[in-house]
């Protein structure tokens, strides 16, 4: 077997074809559902009913236009009204992706530095759970740096080694270890991203460790997403839709992120839902969580949540099996496990209020406090809307991985969805 050296693997990293094509088909599935079944969405593209957002990382930016063209392409697309006939390619209409610099990406990119988030992982890696499965795994580590050439492998950085590895193996192209050894490694380095977003772990020296990383993992993206179901809420109201306040949020259908695998289990975790959904590690490529707002009959609001992904395969190594499309599991969210398809926004706004963070980077710089008290309550918008007024919004958060995973959400009256 040829050597690769991981340091050249690392510099190689792109956006392969395969996982263009795999977003392209997650957006078909995602027009089938939203489109087709629920006529939720336009079947052409319509600028006030999607924002799409995005961090400032090549790959997330194409997943999200590759996500766009599956629901888009050949889709009702009109010459010389959405695009000019001719020159440009046929019935392919552009989306506008949006994105901030990546360094002060908050919301999206969990990975932006963050002292709060080092004291934080310094402390986690010196609960009893993570210096035994250092212990216990020594001698494997040892035998990674020899086969790599990369000096020192350490959990904490066993990421940077299995993925190179886990694309040559999907790609049959030659690495640096064998299946057993693979079988071996995938399932600690599972186990330690895990533990980086806090989970499987212990409060360690009197700091909850799994809710304090959430709140900087995830508890930005969860609120920005509630706030804006709050908005959404509240503009949906007769006597609100007029005002200026309301005029952009009012035709939205769709607000959408692309980000990363890390976004993705942030999110879940702030939703006390990650273990269910995703038992171990981050999402596949391509993979889908949709969170849908909805309102009930009854008048209620309410929340479903849908999660998708595609077999993960490695040829000649091993199969994880996907979800075969969109399995509901709203009841996988703290305080709705006996929901049934739906879940009460209220108790998932209630439950997220330890995740608000008013300054993220105030936050970000306190290393001294352990379980800091100092943010306020988030405040809520006033939601007296009739109720049987249908609220027609959505958000997209859309996970680029090395192909892409994503969250969503819709409403019976579908009142919005979120998509990551």
């Amino acid at each position: 077997m040829e050597i690769v050296r991981l340091r050249e693997a690392l510099r190689m990293i792109h956006i392969q074809k395969k996982g263009m094509e795999r977003l392209v088909k997650l957006g078909r599935k995602l027009k089938q559902l939203y489109v087709d079944e629920l006529n939720f969405l336009s079947s052409d593209f319509r600028s006030d009913e999607i924002y799409i957002r995005s961090t400032d990382v090549n790959r997330t930016l194409i997943s999200a236009t590759s996500a766009m063209i599956g629901v888009y392409y050949d889709n009702g697309t009109k010459p010389n009204t959405q695009y000019p006939q001719g020159i440009w390619p046929a019935h392919f209409v552009p989306i506008p992706i949006h994105t901030v610099d990546l360094s002060t990406d908050h919301m999206v990119n969990p990975t932006v530095p963050c002292k709060r988030y080092y004291w934080l992982w310094n402390n986690a890696m010196k609960t009893e759970e993570f210096q035994k499965l250092r212990t216990e795994n020594q001698e494997m580590l040892a035998n990674l740096s020899e086969a790599t050439g990369v000096e020192n492998v350490a959990l904490e950085t066993l990421w940077s080694i299995y993925d190179p590895i886990y694309n040559e193996l999907s790609d049959k192209r030659a690495t640096v270890i064998d299946k057993e050894f693979f079988e071996k490694l995938e399932p600690v380095k599972k186990l330690v991203d895990d533990m980086a977003e806090g989970l499987y772990i212990s409060t360690f020296d009197g700091i909850p460790l799994k809710s304090e990383i959430a709140r900087i993992r995830g508890g930005g993206l969860l609120w920005n997403v509630l706030n804006r179901i709050d908005q959404k809420i509240y503009c949906s109201d007769e006597s609100n839709k007029v005002k200026v306040e309301c005029n952009w949020i009012s035709g939205l259908k769709l607000y959408a992120y692309s980000g990363h695998d890390t976004t993705l289990s942030g999110f879940l975790t702030a939703l006390n839902a990650k273990e269910k959904v995703l038992p171990l590690g981050p999402a596949f490529y391509g993979a889908a969580l949709t969170f849908e707002l909805w309102r009930l009959t009854n008048g209620t609001i309410a929340i479903k949540m849908r999660f998708i992904q595609d077999d993960d395969v490695i040829p000649n190594v091993r199969t994880i099996r996907g979800t075969n499309g969109l399995k509901d599991v709203t009841h996988t969210i703290e305080g709705c496990e006996h929901a049934e398809g739906f879940c009460l926004y209220n108790i998932i706004r209630q439950n997220a209020e330890k995740y608000f963070v008013d300054d993220y980077s105030t936050l970000c710089e306190d290393t001294s406090m352990m379980n800091p008290q100092n943010t306020p309550s988030p405040l809520r918008a006033e939601t007296n809307g009739s109720s049987d007024q249908m609220i027609r919004f959505a958000q997209l958060i859309l996970i680029a991985q090395l192909i892409s995973a994503l969250l969503m959400t819709k409403n019976l009256q579908l009142l919005s969805y979120f998509y990551i």
